[in-house]
Parts: structure tokens; sequence; C-alpha cells
């Protein structure tokens, strides 16, 4: 449980900085960007990982890896329908770029806190 809190918070953090950095990405404030962590990994788990086996099914899961920034990135753009006004990205792009800088920060940071 406490895993997935700092896991939350990490993404959070993320998409907030993001959010400062990019002009393409808008966010009101750090309590939605929790809410929009929040959405994207439950996104992520129910409708990701259906998205995410069938296409692995048609490339022989030769690609997953890109697979999976591509199915996060359509969660990131699926978030911004359903959260309107308070969180939006403008265009696919930033929003595979959310997805790159989520996985190598998870990947880089997660790792090195003990649980």
């Amino acid at each position: 449980m406490f895993s997935y809190l700092i896991s939350f918070i990490l993404d959070a953090v993320v998409i907030f900085g993001l959010a400062y950095a990019l002009p393409q990405i808008h966010i009101t404030s750090f309590g939605k960007a929790l809410g929009v962590a929040v959405a994207i990994a439950l996104l992520n788990t129910i409708i990701g990982g259906i998205l995410r086996f069938v296409v692995n099914l048609t490339t022989l899961f030769l690609l997953s890896s890109i697979v999976k920034l591509l199915v996060t990135a359509l969660m990131v753009k699926l978030t911004d329908k359903i959260f309107g006004g308070s969180f939006e990205v403008e265009g696919f792009w930033p929003a595979l770029l959310v997805a790159i800088v989520l996985a190598i920060a998870s990947y880089l940071i997660l790792p090195l806190i003990p649980f």
C-alpha cells in the first residue's frame, strides 16, 4: 500500500512539473495532479491492460515497451478528456512525453525507496 502511495505522489510531482515546464500541458493544482496520477494508473490498469495485450499479440510481444508507452500516452489523453478544464494536454506528442518521463522517473526513483 505504501508503494502505491509513493508511486502516486511521484507521478503527481512529474505531471505537475511537466505542466510547469511545457506550455502544452495545463493543470490547476497539485491536488488535481494527484487525482490525475491516480486516474492514469487506474485507466492504465483496466483499459490499458486490455489494449496492451491486444496490440502485443499483433506484434508478437516484440515491441512491448513501445506499446506500453503508447498506451500510457493514450491513457493520459483519456484522462485529459475526463478531467476537462482542470487538466489539459494539447496534442499526442506532449502526452507521449508525459508517458516517457513517468516511465523514466518510476524506473530511476522507485527502486531507491525502501519498501
